[in-house]
């Protein structure tokens, strides 16, 4: 799926412009969603009825060109990858904006600051910020106005002020004045919360200390993300004994926490 991504870079493909083409290293099917009503598939130079085919052999031609405007999920079933889909937005050119860097996010105390970067627009009204817990369903938290035409490149930031502990996942949705629209990638940040959470003595030979400021879990996992200790924690200091675990570093998840702890 790389070389039909890479094809369509920010999963938008461009009518007249762009298709993606390469040659199978194994046995691979490929479907598109909308039965080829916004793709055309073809292998071997043969154009694929109903928008599904099989590539029997390595070195086989699959050439996907981009038919009419419209959404349409590519999947691709092969004996090397299992079974992978993304969708896909299909567009008559030129964009209406052309991306300049990939999104982006980082977390600054108890925010996430989401920026990107533009380098032409065209008939370009706003930026609709969309976000999710999952990565799979996401929904508006914000918009940004857009600048219209532009031939000079622009830099924007959105600030998303709640985000979740954990992962969040965070894209853009460019709005044309007519109504058309394409997306950026999709950013995934990571949120530690505030850290109410003290853990001493670090380094440790022994037992740690654990302070936090209402009742979780603990689970100490090795570098490999094997869970070596199981344990309860209640508001307020708890003492871990630690003594019968290996030396190194553990990984010590209190609730939606990460730490490291060096056993010495």
């Amino acid at each position: 799926m790389s070389i039909i991504t890479q094809s369509f870079p920010s999963n938008t493909a461009i009518i007249g412009q762009q298709m993606a083409k390469f040659v199978t290293t194994a046995n691979a099917s490929f479907e598109l969603s909308n039965g080829g009503t916004n793709f055309h598939l073809y292998i071997n130079n043969i154009l694929q009825v109903n928008g599904f085919g099989t590539a029997y052999n390595a070195g086989d031609s699959v050439k996907i060109i981009p038919f009419s405007s419209g959404f349409e999920d590519i999947s691709i079933i092969s004996t090397v990858c299992g079974s992978v889909t993304e969708s896909f937005t299909i567009v008559n050119g030129p964009l209406p904006v052309r991306w300049m860097y990939q999104l982006t996010g980082k977390v600054i105390k108890t925010k996430t600051h989401i920026t990107w970067s533009v380098a032409t627009q065209i008939n370009n009204e706003k930026y609709i910020i969309e976000y999710s817990k999952d990565g799979r369903t996401l929904s508006q938290i914000g918009e940004i106005a857009g600048d219209g035409n532009s031939n000079v490149t622009k830099h924007y930031e959105y600030i998303h002020t709640s985000p979740s502990i954990g992962m969040n996942y965070y894209r853009i949705k460019q709005v044309d004045y007519d109504g058309k629209y394409s997306y950026s990638d999709i950013a995934s940040v990571r949120y530690d919360g505030t850290r109410e959470t003290n853990i001493y003595p670090n380094p440790t030979t022994s037992e740690v200390n654990i302070s936090t400021s209402e009742p979780t879990s603990l689970q100490i996992m090795d570098i490999y993300g094997r869970v070596l200790k199981r344990q309860n924690l209640s508001e307020g200091q708890n003492t871990v004994e630690i003594s019968e675990l290996p030396s190194g570093i553990l990984i010590f998840v209190v609730g939606d926490c990460r730490f490291k702890v060096l056993k010495e």
